[in-house]
Formats: structure tokens, sequence, C-alpha cells
């Protein structure tokens, strides 16, 4: 696919330009990327007709990208304690009682686990990023959670355009979010640095898929997950999985 024509790329703010090489340097190129693009479509100069979907859709992808890969060493994952792994199993064992079959099980098990909880994970990553709760950044944060009711809008009598009222309620807060992580991040650092290494310790079955949820494209935190490897294990999974 061609890159889109010059006259319709619009040049970045210094600020965005500066989150951008931030976000490329600490996270990788895939983060700086999508953040890229999102400031793109949202300036309104692509050849887009309905460019709120698209908009929508890449700011949600971004924010839970970046707290994907945040989430673990900045302890926002729950976990499940045993009064409650030993509750879950007993409702596990009164269904399977009356012959439901594995599927029905998993899923039952599923359900029954703690669930991902959205305002929880930013508190919790805002907290260890040194961000105060009622910050700039934060407020800003929970906010951009309404984006859910933009991304499947389907309104046939109006157009779907980005307008002033989408860039003051999503754009200018997820430039200020983005920004505010990408600053605080470079002080905490230490944290994606030694996860990086608990994933290189990890039996290379199971730490496969962290890898890929958890280690962006940067070239400091490749080198340490690589450099950390002690198992040739994980060169057989890396094969595997570029089949």
């Amino acid at each position: 696919m061609s890159p889109p024509a010059a006259d319709h790329i619009v040049p970045l703010t210094s600020e965005q330009t500066e989150t951008a090489e931030t976000l490329r340097l600490l996270l990788g190129t895939a983060v700086a990327n999508r953040y890229i693009d999102f400031c793109q479509i949202v300036s309104g100069t692509l050849p887009l007709l309905a460019n709120l979907p698209p908009a929508a859709h890449a700011l949600r992808e971004l924010e839970g990208l970046v707290r994907a890969i945040l989430a673990a060493p900045m302890d926002a994952i729950p976990t499940e304690s045993a009064e409650s792994e030993k509750n879950r199993n007993e409702a596990l064992e009164a269904v399977k009682a009356f012959g439901y079959d594995n599927e029905v099980l998993e899923n039952v098990s599923k359900q029954l686990k703690p669930r991902q909880n959205h305002r929880f994970q930013i508190e919790r990553i805002s907290d260890r990023l040194g961000l105060a709760p009622d910050s700039e950044v934060v407020s800003h944060w929970l906010l951009l959670r309404d984006i859910n009711k933009s991304v499947h809008q389907r309104n046939f009598n109006k157009g779907l355009r980005v307008d002033e009222e989408f860039r003051r309620k999503f754009a200018h807060p997820m430039d200020v979010v983005m920004r505010g992580i990408a600053i605080a991040l470079q002080d905490r650092y230490a944290a994606l640095l030694q996860r990086a290494i608990e994933i290189a310790a990890m039996p290379a079955a199971l730490g496969i898929k962290a890898f890929v949820a958890e280690v962006p494209g940067a070239g400091q935190l490749q080198y340490r997950f690589y450099d950390s490897l002690t198992s040739e294990d994980w060169l057989l999974s890396f094969g595997r999985r570029d089949c």
C-alpha cells in the first residue's frame, strides 16, 4: 500500500513530536507510530469522509496497548486470593455435577476469575508512575474510557467527522495523557527493565505469551530481555511462532 500523499500529512506540533520520540525510545516504534497515526487522523486533513470511527478506534487501541505494556511491571493486574480460588473450584465442581462439558466449565471458570478493571489499572499505573490522583493526566486518562461510545457509532443522519467537540473531549486529553506517561515513565523505567528480565526467566512455553504482550520494541527492553535468556527453549518457541 502506498504511503499517504505528502500534501495530506500534517506536521506534528513540537510537543507531539517530542512525545512521539520519547514513546519511541521508551516503548518502541509500534507505540510511537500508533500515536503519530492518531494525531494525523484527528487533524482532519487525511482523505477520509468518516474519520471519527477510525480516530476513536486508534485512540482506544493505543490506550489499551500502553496499559497492556505497563500493567504487569506497575502491579496493575488483579490477583486471585487463595480463598477466592477455593470458592471458584467448589463452584466448578458443583457445575460439573450437572454434567456440563469442559467448554462450559472453562467459560464459568473464566467468568469467576478476577476481572481486569479499566479504572483500577489506570489508577494503579498512575500511582506507580508517581502521578497524583487529581493530576490533569490522571483525570483525562479516566475520562478517555468514554471513547468506547464513539467507536461503533452508526448514525445515519449526520456525518461521522472528527469535530472540535471530539478534539476537546478526546484528542487533547489523549495528547496530555501520552505526554504525561512518557515523561513519568522516564523515572520509572527500571520497572520495565526488571519485567523483561522476569519474563526471560520464565519457561519458554509460558513466557512467550508474556513476551509478545508486554515487551515492546524499544531497544533497551529488547536488549535486556535477550541478554537475560538462559534457555535455548526460547529459540524454539520463537521459531514456532514465526512459522
